[in-house]
C-alpha cells in the first residue's frame, strides 16, 4: 500500500506554492470483494489543505483491490483509517 501511495500521490501545485503541509486522515471501507469504497476525510483539515485532501482521496479511491478481511473464514466488509502525511522537502 505504501509503495502504491508513494508512486501515485502528486503534491498539488497550489499546495507547493503556498508551502502547505499536513496529515490527511481518511476513512475508507474494504468491501468483501476487496474493492475500496466510501473514501472520505475523517478529521476536517484546515481550509488551505483542501488540495491535499482532494489528492489523497483521488489516489486512495483509485487503489487496486485489497485482500478482504475475514471473520470465521468468510470475507467481510472492513473499515480502515489511513493517515497520509504531506511534507515538502
Amino acid at each position: 500500500m505504501m509503495n502504491y501511495l508513494g508512486k501515485h500521490i502528486q503534491y498539488p501545485e497550489r499546495a507547493k506554492q503556498t508551502k502547505t503541509t499536513g496529515t490527511v486522515m481518511l476513512e475508507l471501507y474494504i468491501e468483501k470483494d476487496g474493492a475500496v469504497s466510501e473514501v472520505r476525510e475523517l478529521k476536517k483539515s484546515a481550509p488551505r489543505q483542501e488540495d491535499l485532501v482532494a489528492e489523497a482521496i483521488r489516489v486512495v479511491s483509485g487503489m487496486p483491490r485489497w485482500m478482504p478481511a475475514q471473520a470465521g473464514g468468510v470475507a467481510v466488509r472492513a473499515k480502515f483509517v489511513l493517515p497520509i502525511k504531506f511534507k515538502l522537502e
